[in-house]
């Protein structure tokens, strides 16, 4: 199963503006399989839950989100011999790029705790930028 489907858009939010990646774009493909890589063997769903005030803050700082036209429904289970799994419906997943929450897939609209940790966005940020 693949934890990320692709989107039928990014957006990359920074310096108080948007950017938007469709699939025809050179960097789309680009952008997903760097942030895939990002994504670590297991990811635990963080005990919390966030407002839409700081993701709203989060864009201000620097962040990408894939957006779907459809809900995607996910069945994650944080390791293949547990029962246990998190069930999430989204339509759009949010990567804070700086800051305290830069290591957590965030799904919209909020629900559960976000999933994390991802590996530092680094090297996605110096492609985005460059």
């Amino acid at each position: 199963m693949d934890l990320i489907e692709i989107p039928d858009k990014v957006i990359y939010y920074h310096r108080r503006k948007e950017t938007v990646f469709n699939k025809a774009d050179l960097k789309f493909d680009n952008i997903i399989k760097m942030t895939k890589s990002r994504l670590g063997t297991t990811l635990y769903m963080a005990l919390t839950v966030m407002k839409e005030s700081e993701i709203v803050a989060r864009k201000q700082k620097g962040a990408i989100e894939f957006v779907y036209t459809n809900n995607i429904e996910l069945n994650y289970k944080p390791r293949a011999n547990e029962d246990f799994q998190y069930k999430f419906v989204y339509n759009s997943l949010f990567f804070p790029l700086s800051g305290d929450w830069n290591q957590y897939m965030i799904f919209l609209p909020l629900q559960k705790g976000p999933l994390g940790p991802l590996k530092s966005p680094d090297e996605l940020l110096k492609y985005l930028n460059s």
